[in-house]
């Protein structure tokens, strides 16, 4: 039989050993003023937890001074358990694993974990301190522990605990054993069968909604608890994640699949809740099959009420200003504000915090989802608040059509006018052969393109499409004046970029008017450019489409604003 993991062995205290007695095994090796020292140190390393032997004990072996006293020794059973044991061998089946605590000591910080373990004899926790809390991360509900080494404390409720860390102690994972140990399993309830006042009780299930996490105060200090829609094939469930595991709300969005161990049921205000506390734990992506969520309810703007939490989608018709600000407690924290509308209404959205730096990737026009918004009333009406558990996603509606400039060998399918043996769109001109259209006509090409199309069929079409002449000779246009449907030239500066792969989103502005656009070329924020672009109608009202521009010169475009004067002068 061999375990799974190396156990770490123990210096146990020899038989009738004091401390004086300790110090006279270091003759030469360190000066008693400093043993004396040193001893407390490690007394407060261990939270006081340590005896002055024990201590003692330990800076021996720093020094390199082996007090070990080899004995046969036998495996205890639970219920042999007494107060102020040492040097405990057990082996047992684990029941309970907690997650991990960290707390502050006057030499730094430490670490703490549960794992509550039984035989037949009965049950008791384990304490691991520090390092030896590693090892609870691929422990398991039904998993043979070996415990050797340690100290038995009074615990909880009037029971007894092994304390072990990494200097008097160790624990491995056993494969086997001949011990009679009862079994212990992870068996998931089914949400459907959860019922009031239930406990250590397991539950898998998909993130359905994040609603927040709250502070409170109690018995002097602060609290959290952060909230959430779990949800499995049965039905669905409020959980609220206490304190310690409330962050861990943070790390999950919807859809993920997560347990809950040894959790317990109560009544809410109005339904029943499940609860995580300071004992089991929460994990992710457990080996359990759960359908996938039906796709997220999304409410129009004009049914928002406050107090609630809700998804929302819509455009960005308006971006806002990050600022910084000092919180009640003198922390440092940030907002940043944009507003959204859809087909419905409009509304004013608060990014709080971490959530401020959003802004930085977002453009006006930009379609958006929301989740997990809070509603409440501002100074000038209703506003959509996202804090911590909330998300802002770009919903790129966007599909780049077939143009020549980005045509490819092969079959293809394209749309441009007809001129002089080229095919002409916005993007540039490619050579075609066909006797069958007539200079500017709008047709349809399918065939296959070389270096060249050669088409399979030709077909007249009618639609909506710049005329020859604008492709031939785009006119110069401010943006206040450019049309919808015309393709132009427009002069303008870059104010902000946003990379969507195959092309970048901007907001442009000329002095007369800001436009959002679509540009297929690497520009920069901050320079001037002329797009050859396509206005159109979008979302947010005017918007353009670009595939070819040529960076601004300064003097050049003085000089042909010059040339420009002097031809209307000669007029």
């Amino acid at each position: 039989m061999e375990t799974d993991q190396k156990i770490i062995r123990v210096l146990p205290l020899p038989e009738g050993m004091n401390v004086e007695q300790i110090f006279s095994q270091l003759e030469g090796k360190i000066a008693e003023e400093e043993f004396q020292q040193r001893i407390k140190e490690k007394i407060d390393e261990f939270g006081g937890l340590l005896s002055e032997e024990g201590a003692a004990l330990i800076v021996a072996a720093d020094l390199g001074v082996d007090l070990q006293v080899e004995k046969s020794r036998e495996f205890l059973q639970v219920n042999d358990l007494a107060v102020g044991m040492s040097d405990i061998w057990l082996c047992a089946r684990v029941t309970c694993v907690s997650a991990v605590k960290e707390f502050q000591r006057d030499s730094g910080t430490g670490r703490v974990a549960n794992v509550e373990v039984m035989d037949k004899t009965g049950s008791t926790r384990i304490v691991l301190w520090d390092d030896l809390v590693d090892f609870t991360g691929d422990l398991k509900k039904g998993d043979i522990v070996e415990v050797r080494g340690g100290y038995v404390k009074k615990g909880f409720r009037q029971g007894v605990e092994i304390h072990l860390s990494s200097r008097r102690g160790g624990i491995s994972k056993k494969s086997d054993t001949d011990k009679d140990l009862p079994e212990c399993k992870t068996e998931y309830t089914c949400i459907q069968d959860l019922e009031e006042e239930m406990a250590d009780v397991d539950v898998a299930g998909r993130v359905n909604q994040l609603y927040g996490i709250r502070e409170f105060q109690k018995n002097g200090g602060t609290g959290k608890v952060a909230s959430l829609s779990l949800m499995d094939d049965t039905g669905e469930i409020r959980l609220c994640l206490w304190n310690d595991k409330a962050d861990i709300a943070l790390t999950l969005k919807r859809g993920d699949i997560i347990a809950v161990e040894d959790g317990y049921t109560k009544m809410g205000l109005n339904e029943l809740e499940l609860h995580s506390g300071w004992r089991g734990r929460i994990t992710a992506n457990p080996d359990v099959n759960i359908q996938e969520l039906p796709e997220v309810n999304r409410v129009d703007l004009i049914d928002l009420e406050p107090g609630r939490s809700y998804n929302i989608s819509g455009v960005l018709s308006d971006i806002g200003e990050k600022r910084s600000f000092v919180k009640s407690d003198g922390s440092p924290g940030q907002l940043a504000s944009f507003t959204i509308q859809d087909e419905t209404a409009e509304i004013r959205a608060v990014l709080w915090n971490e959530k401020a730096d959003v802004i930085d990737s977002l453009v006006k026009g930009m379609p958006v989802l929301i989740d997990n918004g809070y509603a409440k009333e501002g100074m000038e009406g209703l506003e959509l608040h996202i804090s911590s558990l909330g998300q802002v996603t770009v919903h790129e509606e966007f599909e780049p059509e077939v143009k020549i400039f980005n045509l490819k060998k092969g079959p293809v399918d394209i749309k441009g006018r007809y001129y002089q043996g080229e095919l002409i769109d916005e993007s540039g001109r490619v050579q075609i052969t066909t006797d069958d259209s007539e200079d500017g006509q709008l047709i349809r090409v399918k065939g296959v393109y070389e270096t060249e199309i050669t088409p399979e069929t030709v077909e007249k079409i009618e639609e909506e499409f710049p005329s020859l002449e604008s492709l031939l000779h785009p006119s110069r246009k401010v943006l206040a004046n450019a049309k919808e449907g015309e393709y132009v030239e427009l002069y303008a500066l870059v104010k902000k970029v946003l990379d969507c792969g195959e092309y970048k989103r901007v907001n442009i502005d000329d002095g007369t008017a800001e436009v959002m656009g679509i540009v297929f070329a690497d520009i920069q924020e901050g320079e001037e450019y002329c797009f050859y672009a396509r206005v159109y109608k979008g979302t947010t009202g005017k918007e353009f489409i670009c595939y070819q521009y040529q960076v601004v010169e300064a003097e050049k475009e003085a000089f042909d604003v010059i040339r420009e004067l002097e031809g209307l002068m000669e007029v």
